[in-house]
């Protein structure tokens, strides 16, 4: 799908859900949750692609460009992902789907002002979400090795992640690209998958 016919479908859609739906007092007058599940936008962000363009007003509010600079410095950190078979850290047992990011720091200082950007794309309907997301507060001593969560969750190291994103809603499976760099050093990518089937709740 072009992007003019992607952002033309976006446009009916958030038409449809404006109508449909009641107005929510979330700021800026946006839709209620339902709706927003129709838009496929986070009800409890007013920007939800991070792009600083709020939603309401956003031509593909699920979709922001990659604002990460190219420039830098090289071996800041490394990382993996995964998207699925997540466990508790503390009870090992099996936790919901979410993704979670391991970074070892290989810069030799402490690295600050980390910045993530990520996309998924469904590999059946070939839709595409972008994400940018400045990870705030989160700084990595020299050699050392983080966990990070983008969930529903709160507390140290988790990061909100849109819960009406196709990676919950879709069974189909997505693949996976992201990117993370540190305040003066250049980004890191990592391409990853989730197999078929909805993002998992533990039981």
């Amino acid at each position: 799908m072009s992007n003019s016919k992607n952002y033309t479908f976006i446009a009916v859609s958030f038409f449809f859900a404006l109508n449909t739906f009641p107005l929510t007092a979330k700021a800026g007058g946006l839709p209620t949750a339902a709706a927003e599940a129709v838009l496929g936008t986070d009800p409890m962000t007013l920007d939800t692609d991070g792009d600083g363009i709020p939603d309401l007003t956003d031509p593909n509010p699920v979709f922001a460009d990659n604002l990460i600079p190219k420039t830098g410095k090289p071996n800041g950190l490394t990382f993996t992902a995964i998207t699925e078979d997540n466990v508790d850290p503390v009870t090992k047992a099996s936790a919901s789907d979410h993704i979670e990011v391991e970074i070892t720091n290989t810069s030799g200082e402490t690295l600050k002002d980390l910045v993530l950007y990520y996309t998924l794309v469904d590999v059946i309907t070939k839709k595409k979400e972008g994400y940018f997301k400045p990870l705030a507060g989160l700084s990595i001593p020299k050699d050392a090795v983080i966990t990070l969560h983008l969930d529903q969750q709160t507390g140290p190291n988790h990061f909100r992640e849109n819960p009406n994103s196709a990676y919950h809603t879709s069974p189909n499976a997505k693949e996976f690209m992201m990117q993370i760099a540190a305040a003066g050093y250049a980004p890191v990518q990592v391409d990853f998958k989730k197999d078929k089937g909805g993002a998992e709740k533990a039981d």
